[in-house]
């Protein structure tokens, strides 16, 4: 391993924890940050062909009113968990 390497690695041996968690916030991040589009693209083909949809035909939920009232659930769902995510990151990142 480069000595440069292994001196950062060195001193990022007491910051462990903190840098795993920063690890798993950036890929919960990231992940909420890609499923509003999705939710957007789900709801559009419910509208044009609900018995063709990702919820139909995988979740057996038939009707498009009931299909978007789900997305319109999974909506609020990630959107709460992107917020608090937020504002967990607020306090996990003072010392």
């Amino acid at each position: 391993m480069n000595s440069q390497l292994q001196r950062i690695m060195q001193y990022a041996a007491d910051y462990r924890l903190r840098l795993i968690l920063a690890t798993i916030y950036s890929v919960l991040n990231k992940l909420l940050d890609i499923a509003p589009p999705l939710l957007i693209g789900l709801a559009v083909d419910t509208v044009v062909d609900p018995e063709a949809s990702l919820l139909s035909t995988y979740g057996g939920i038939e009707g498009s009113s009931a299909q978007l009232w789900i997305i319109a659930g999974l909506t609020f769902i990630i959107w709460g968990g992107s917020r608090s995510l937020s504002i967990s990151l607020r306090f996990t990142g003072e010392t």
